[in-house]
């Protein structure tokens, strides 16, 4: 029996070790991913440079934020970067760095009048993530598949919540592509907040990656999603340019026209403001007081809309789609 035992624990064993099942609630997690109602998690990278100049007699120290890779472009021992260890983010940085530190501060020193070149960065392995927002069903729950399993690989099986007493539609809307991120609008200046006029920043320019995964797709081919999306990430006082792949409209294009059509639907028109036609010849209007007196008059100057606008992507996908754009910034402005 002791030899017979060991054998038949290793054929019982042998046959599971072959099968891998992972299941996805929708919408769920997965590893450090929040993922919405349709299965969709962004995440964001960047790779960044800027260039100072010191211009005062004396070196000063810069200090530099760990949540970005950062490279001193004057030398190879100068750098840091960070990486996942689980939900968490871990970082390192060079000997040299941490032997010229200041203050139990990370960043580098600048000589006097020197002009240095860093480069910032935010890896695949340390993403910035990207909240998705539920895709609004028309249905509510109706039709909507809330979990799925793969094995070894291979779709096995899908859980779709049926209410018992919904009887009175065959069906209950159509699929339409909706917006579901809004760009978060950062400063390149308020990025680099120097509070002292001898650190002058000469230069910025980078390109910022969008990476939108549809998760529990785990085989790349059976479910697809169709949806609007916008930049992570816009600069207010920056130049934004080279997006690729090239967006489909702008946000004032979608959300004016682009949404309506698609349902079959006339824009709403603007109201024309009705004009009054003053009649009566009592208490008009003049520039002058009883005194006799003349006071200036103003023109009514028309209200000025914002002209902040966006690209927007309407996007048709199964896994994954990635967007990228170059941003620019000098010292004289766009």
């Amino acid at each position: 029996m002791r030899r017979v035992f060991p054998f038949l624990l290793i054929l019982i064993l042998a046959p599971l070790s072959y099968v891998s099942a992972q299941s996805y609630s929708i919408p769920g997690t997965y590893g450090y991913l929040t993922y919405n109602n349709i299965g969709l998690a962004g995440e964001v990278m960047l790779d960044i440079n800027v260039t100072l100049i010191n211009l005062a007699p004396y070196p000063k120290f810069v200090i530099i934020n760990p949540r970005y890779d950062f490279r001193i472009l004057r030398s190879d021992n100068e750098f840091g970067y960070t990486y996942r260890v689980g939900n968490t983010i871990e970082g390192r940085i060079s000997l040299y760095t941490v032997n010229h530190s200041l203050n139990y501060m990370v960043g580098f020193w600048i000589m006097p009048y020197e002009t240095v070149k860093i480069n910032f960065g935010i890896n695949s392995n340390a993403s910035y993530t990207v909240e998705m927002l539920n895709y609004n069903n028309p249905c509510g729950d109706i039709g909507h598949i809330d979990s799925v399993t793969f094995t070894n690989g291979t779709l096995s099986h899908i859980y779709v919540n049926i209410p018992p007493g919904e009887i009175d539609r065959l069906t209950c809307g159509v699929v339409s592509p909706q917006l579901l991120n809004y760009p978060k609008i950062m400063s390149i200046r308020s990025m680099l907040p120097f509070l002292d006029r001898y650190i002058k920043v000469l230069k910025v320019e980078g390109v910022v990656k969008f990476k939108v995964t549809n998760v529990p797709d785990e085989n790349n081919s059976t479910f697809g999603v169709f949806f609007a999306i916008a930049p992570p990430i816009l600069f207010s006082d920056a130049k934004t340019y080279d997006y690729y792949p090239n967006y489909t409209m702008t946000y004032s294009e979608y959300i004016k026209d682009f949404i309506w059509k698609f349902r079959g639907l006339e824009p709403p028109q603007e109201r024309k403001k009705p004009e009054i036609n003053v009649t009566s010849n009592i208490f008009h209007l003049t520039n002058s007081l009883i005194s006799g007196v003349r006071v200036p008059s103003f023109a009514q100057k028309p209200r000025r809309r914002a002209g902040f606008d966006f690209p927007v992507w309407i996007v048709l996908m199964r896994k994954e789609i990635e967007i990228t754009y170059h941003v620019s910034w000098t010292n004289s402005g766009r």
